[in-house]
């Protein structure tokens, strides 16, 4: 599968919140952690129209 880029664009909490999250040792670095949460979504079913 090809690459793609990406453009996130975060608040200062959820800049705070990934870097404490980097600290703890999920993953390396905040582009770590990025890949590694759009990996655990594309595996989930869609919520899509579900309430």
């Amino acid at each position: 599968m090809p690459a793609r880029t990406i453009r996130l664009t975060l608040n200062a909490q959820q800049l705070e919140l990934i870097d404490r999250t980097v600290a703890k040792g999920v993953a390396p670095d905040r582009t770590a952690l990025v890949r590694l949460a759009l990996k655990e979504m594309a595996g989930r079913p869609s919520q899509e129209g579900q309430s």
